[in-house]
């Protein structure tokens, strides 16, 4: 897991454009964790220890106060757990809560695909464009990690460009659930997601409503059906 998190911690200093030398602020903080989560380098039900937070301090230059400060802000997030006695622990979901939250998102992400259509700038455009290059790039290095925040970022733009806020902010708590597949899922997966988020891509650039809706539903529900999968073969 190391090896996961100083890759991590790496990416986020230069995709945050945070230099080493001076200390991240409290936001910071809090995206740094919550990415940690949701890609899987913590994965369900680890707990984070006072160790780990001693070595959270080295390693990204923040604070104790920080760090428990972002940690709280996660379990209102229901990201992250929080007893007395044994500290913060990664939250843990069911097969059955994925199957929700997966159909439910196909729904609300189809739908953002639909209105994204209509409103999504030709700079927006131009990111999920390098987005994907970058997502065949960390496909080829095998870097899950990258893999799966550059997931986050597509969806992300798709979902902002919808211009609906009250459907952004729904489907952002739905994220929450995401994380729970894991990093060995995703790597059951990659080059099949990959090769849909440019199917996406060109959907979205010839502004293809009906088709762009139908794809992104597709898109979760047959990543259900690779979990259901998984899930059953772990057993």
């Amino acid at each position: 897991m190391l090896n996961l998190l100083d890759k991590l911690t790496d990416d986020f200093m230069d995709s945050h454009k945070v230099k080493k030398t001076n200390p991240m602020v409290e936001e910071e903080v809090y995206i740094f964790l919550r990415n940690a989560i949701l890609s899987g380098v913590f994965p369900p039900d680890y707990r984070i220890s006072e160790a780990e937070v001693k070595d959270l301090e080295e390693r990204i230059g923040a604070t104790e106060s920080m760090i428990r400060n972002a940690l709280f802000r996660l379990t209102a997030d229901h990201l992250v757990n929080y007893q007395a006695d044994e500290g913060f622990t990664v939250s843990v979901l069911e097969l059955d809560d994925l199957r929700e939250i997966y159909f439910i998102r196909s729904v609300l992400e189809g739908a953002a695909a639909r209105l994204a259509c209509r409103n999504i700038s030709e700079e927006q455009l131009r990111e999920l464009e390098k987005l994907c290059e970058q997502m065949e790039k960390s496909l080829k290095n095998n870097e899950l990690v990258q893999l799966s925040l550059l997931n986050t970022d597509f969806h992300q733009i798709i979902d902002s460009a919808a211009k609906s806020p009250r459907l952004y902010n729904l489907i952002v708590e739905l994220w929450n659930g995401f994380f729970n597949s894991g990093l060995s899922f995703y790597s059951h997966r990659a080059s099949v997601s990959v090769s849909e988020h440019k199917t996406i891509y060109e959907v979205l650039k010839n502004r293809d409503e009906d088709k762009a809706e139908t794809i992104v539903r597709d898109h979760f529900l047959k990543a259900l059906d690779d979990l259901e999968e998984y899930w059953i073969k772990r057993l």
